[in-house]
């Protein structure tokens, strides 16, 4: 089969034609309403096409019907995306949807694996390890990695409530 024949078989079948199609592929559950249609396995996020032909991720496409067009970027000229407040790639809960900057989206990140340290640490932090710990210690103190309390010594890396 061509490329594009195949493209438009997907296109076809993916293709939402009512916000009541959209809805009728999502789980909802007591926190995250999960899509259950066609994922983008390398991103691993929900993918959809509109009438126009126009490939949607899916966590768009919700925030889009129920708050509005999403703007293409900030006043400040920083490109605008839809952030996931609960870290779940398939989740289309509005609430759990925000507009961020790709900085915002980064600290998030780095916030759900445990590599954002609160500022209120830094300090007791370095001390502790001007006061002989080992990077260890202090991050099993913590709960956080190695290579986090060595970046926050260090005065790299990202901090911050």
């Amino acid at each position: 089969m061509k490329k594009n024949n195949f493209l438009s078989m997907i296109r076809r079948s993916t293709t939402i034609s009512s916000e009541k199609e959209f809805w009728s592929q999502v789980e909802k559950t007591e926190d995250c309403w999960i899509w259950t249609g066609l994922q983008n396995e390398a991103l691993q996020y929900g993918i959809i096409f509109d009438l126009d032909g126009i490939c949607w991720g899916v966590h768009r496409y919700s925030y889009k019907l129920c708050y509005g067009d999403i703007p293409k970027s900030f006043n400040n000229g920083r490109k605008a995306f839809i952030l996931h407040r609960c870290n779940n790639k398939l989740c289309v809960n509005p609430d759990h949807l925000y507009l961020g900057t790709q900085s915002d989206n980064m600290r998030d990140h780095y916030r759900s694996k445990g590599l954002i340290v609160p500022s209120e640490f830094i300090d007791p932090i370095r001390s502790m390890k001007r006061d002989g710990m080992t990077y260890d210690a202090i991050g099993d103190i913590l709960g956080v990695s190695y290579s986090t309390i060595f970046r926050v010594v260090k005065g790299k890396g990202m901090y911050g409530n």
